[in-house]
């Protein structure tokens, strides 16, 4: 599934135990927002 890192991620909050994020940090207009919805959604 796509989605658009400049807006809120489409998952519930606590639904994945772990999130690959491989070299895509540095493409990011917001880091530290897309850190904050990666959190948020990791249990």
């Amino acid at each position: 599934m796509a989605v658009n890192l400049n807006r809120p991620l489409p998952y519930k909050d606590n639904s994945f135990d772990y999130v690959i994020f491989m070299e895509v940090i540095e493409h990011i207009y917001n880091p530290s927002f897309v850190i904050s919805e990666i959190r948020r959604i990791l249990r």
